[in-house]
């Protein structure tokens, strides 16, 4: 087990912190969870959901091997439904469920175009992903990331 390091922190009004370096500011936020590595991700989104950080675009995609591994579903898909927060959006994929399934959960691995068709935010200056998974799915995600032309600073996890 670890506690909280502090890698990296929210500091409100668009700015995160990461550890030893300087902040950055975001208005496009990809937040990229898989399994058990929902505990952090869903800190940082319910934060900026309270912070109602209106202009700044959430998308969280959380990936479990099937829908009995859904953890705090209820409390992210209370989240996606506030019609309170259109800036924030959260949708479920499941990669090894064998039943149909509906929105907001697809079927499949992490891939670009399960991205672009969210809407999840295009390489900028002012667009950061967070990634929190196993090791496998972190690395798969930050090839998908890096071969669609986001850069390497703008990617933690």
């Amino acid at each position: 087990m670890e506690g909280p390091v502090g890698r990296i922190t929210y500091k409100g009004k668009k700015m995160f912190h990461p550890k030893g370096k300087d902040p950055v500011r975001v208005t496009k936020l990809g937040l990229l969870a898989g399994g058990s590595g929902i505990t952090p991700l869903y800190s940082i989104l319910n934060s900026v959901y309270l912070a109602r950080e209106d202009d700044m675009d959430v998308k969280m995609l959380y990936s479990n091997k099937n829908v009995d591994d859904m953890l705090l579903r209820e409390e992210l898909d209370a989240i996606n439904a506030d019609v309170s927060a259109p800036n924030v959006s959260v949708t479920h994929t499941l990669t090894r469920e064998q039943g149909d399934v509906s929105a907001p959960i697809l079927k499949g691995r992490v891939s670009i175009e399960m991205l672009r068709q969210l809407g999840f935010p295009e390489p900028s200056d002012e667009t950061f992903y967070m990634l929190c998974g196993p090791s496998p799915f972190n690395a798969a995600c930050k090839e998908v990331l890096l071969a669609a032309g986001h850069s390497e600073e703008r990617i933690f996890g």
